[in-house]
């Protein structure tokens, strides 16, 4: 046996390097600092290990690894033309993980399948365990209250979050339908029934984007299922729940999109000048802001709204609410959702659980069915509108990322050969919002989010176009376009690049490195034969 820098028998430098492997993706959906102190062991056992002969081999021989390693250097390189020298080291700290993790792994002996299996299968089940604890919370036992499904994500990000459920789904669809070796029928079974438990929990917990990977990644599943595998039952199976699925959800669209476009018909004839107080309306026809198909801006009398309002609630009419937007906007919108007239009688007519809905914010009482997936469809639409009709995008997840990207592209003119450097981006936003005069303010103003027009604007057209290459090229020359498994994380990590920065925090940087580093250069071979 060879003997590590510190006599240790090798064979137990390789079991504690497993058990880091397992533990970093046991505490990933669960715990940042967890996550640090497994990391932490990592390159210590991998120093200790020694052996350091077969190590440098093993990079000269295999460069992919070294060219992998380079998006790392690339960001190194842009501290030397960069003006924040302080917030470049910290950007290159989080980004040391795409340099250590493909180091380590890659000169590390290659996994069994068995050993991969078992690392996989304790991330699924830990990704499980985590949904559990989200029905735990939504069940009401705790003393925690869940106002927003994103909460279920705890301190992560609900989009890490379901980015990591997608990951973790088609990992038990690889292991369950298409490479079945070393696998027994009950494990598939397990698997499989996990994958689907984890499906429902994605529409639970609500991430547009993650149903929209989880959408593009059942097509890709379905295509490669039905090209390769032989089993016509398998085949059939397959085919007839994905495309049960593709047409649940296009009924679901088109009834939501349906649905939010029925209006009040000819809502602006006849409309009645005076309140049954014989107080004034106001009316605003040139406006299109709607709420459940009623138009808000008409039947406005807000001389009677102030009155009975604050006969009805602690947070007077003038005031903020409780989502610190002003009550007023949040009583007229909430009212139209009603189909009620903003008037005295509208105000009447509202009961005490709307009252307090609208003292915290809620603009629509639909909100106060927190499952509905349809809710989060109506945002969707409703923010849209408000931009397209000349709204401003503060506060709407999804039209805020037109202004980080119109920023952002004044940024890459500005800098297109070699961008701004790796410390400059946060300081180029800040600078190019207040040249553009851009609509969001303060703590909305916010990076490109997507990895790749970060790229762009930090190391300009050079640095971009390279790491692209090196995104691509790295798998091609180790043959792991014919490796599904290496696949649908490869697809769920790169689409999450473009409506995420996926490498500008810890969480993203670990979560993309280790599952690629894992799935690129920890095993030999191609695990991509289907079995039946």
């Amino acid at each position: 046996m060879t003997k590590s820098l510190i006599n240790i028998d090798k064979k137990y430098h390789r079991y504690f390097y497993i058990f880091i492997l397992i533990a970093v993706v046991i505490f990933l959906p669960h715990s940042r600092y967890l996550i640090s102190m497994a990391l932490i062991g990592m390159p210590i056992n991998w120093i200790l290990e020694g052996d350091f002969k077969r190590k440098f081999k093993v990079l000269k021989e295999q460069k992919a690894i070294l060219i992998f390693m380079s998006i790392f250097i690339i960001h190194v390189i842009g501290l030397i033309y960069t003006q924040d020298f302080t917030y470049g080291i910290k950007d290159i700290k989080i980004k040391l993980p795409l340099f250590s993790l493909p180091l380590i792994i890659g000169t590390s002996a290659f996994l069994s399948f068995k050993e991969l299996k078992i690392i996989f299968s304790f991330f699924i089940v830990s990704v499980f365990v985590k949904t559990l604890y989200g029905l735990f919370l939504l069940s009401g036992f705790s003393d925690v209250q869940i106002g927003d499904m994103s909460q279920l994500a705890g301190s992560f990000s609900h989009i890490r979050y379901a980015l990591l459920i997608n990951i973790a789904i088609f990992s038990a669809f690889y292991f369950s339908i298409i490479s079945t070796k070393e696998t027994s029928k009950i494990q598939r079974v397990l698997f499989l029934a996990l994958a689907i438990w984890l499906m429902l929990f994605l529409f639970i917990l609500k991430s547009l984007t993650g149903i929209v990977v989880l959408i593009i990644m059942l097509m890709l599943f379905a295509i490669i299922v039905v090209k390769k595998i032989d089993s016509k039952k398998v085949k059939i199976f397959i085919s007839t729940f994905i495309s049960l699925f593709f047409i649940i959800m296009f009924m679901y669209s088109y009834w939501v999109v349906n649905k939010y476009y029925t209006t009040d018909k000819n809502p602006f004839s006849n409309l009645e000048e005076f309140t049954s107080q014989n107080n004034k309306y106001k009316h605003i026809i040139d406006s299109k802001s709607r709420e459940n198909g009623h138009f808000v801006n008409i039947y406005i009398c807000k001389k009677e709204l102030k009155q009975e309002w604050n006969k009805r609630s602690k947070i007077k009419y003038g005031e903020s609410d409780n989502m610190n937007q002003n009550i007023s906007s949040t009583l007229i919108r909430y009212l139209t959702s009603k189909g009620y007239r903003k008037d005295a009688g509208g105000v009447l007519k509202l009961t005490q659980k709307d009252v307090l809905n609208i003292e915290n914010g809620m603009t629509n009482y639909i909100f106060e069915n927190k499952y509905s997936l349809y809710n989060k469809f109506y945002v969707a639409l409703w923010e849209l509108e408000v931009y397209t009709n000349g709204g401003s995008p503060e506060r709407h997840s999804i039209t805020q990322r037109f202004e980080f990207l119109k920023v952002s592209l004044s940024i890459i003119k500005d800098n297109f050969i070699f961008g701004v450097g790796t410390g400059d981006v946060k300081q180029e936003f800040s600078l190019k919002y207040e040249e553009l005069h851009s609509k969001l303010k303060g703590k909305y103003r916010l990076r490109a989010h997507n990895q790749f027009v970060t790229f762009f604007i930090a190391f300009g057209v050079i640095g971009f176009l390279y790491i692209v290459f090196v995104l691509f090229y790295v798998p091609f020359t180790l043959n792991k376009y014919k490796d599904y498994l290496f696949i649908f994380i490869f697809v769920i990590l790169l689409l999450s690049m473009f409506n995420e920065d996926t490498l500008e925090n810890q969480i993203g940087v670990i979560m993309f490195s280790y599952f690629i580093s894992i799935t690129l250069f920890s095993y030999k071979g191609v695990l991509s034969e289907i079995e039946n």
